[in-house]
């Protein structure tokens, strides 16, 4: 319907930077695509409501057109 987005989640055994090497954070967005990226074994480690808040910070730095940390913490918890 009206207002709605939907949001593309990729399930990965790690995340890579450009260089190879593995990413430390659990998850990620594509800034263009907004593509979230887990990496599951991570992930795997965390409560739902641990879950929910990685995932609501990383769509709020799409929604919200931040790179900004702090401010998708504070968007994801509202």
């Amino acid at each position: 319907g009206d207002g709605e987005a939907s949001v593309r989640i990729e399930y990965r055994d790690r995340l890579c930077i450009s260089d190879g090497s593995v990413e430390l954070s659990p998850a990620r967005i594509n800034h263009l695509t907004g593509t979230v990226q887990l990496s599951g074994p991570q992930f795997q480690g965390f409560t739902i409501p641990v879950r929910w808040a990685i995932l609501s910070h990383e769509i709020c730095h799409r929604t919200r057109d931040t790179r900004d940390a702090t401010r998708a913490d504070l968007c994801g918890l509202s």
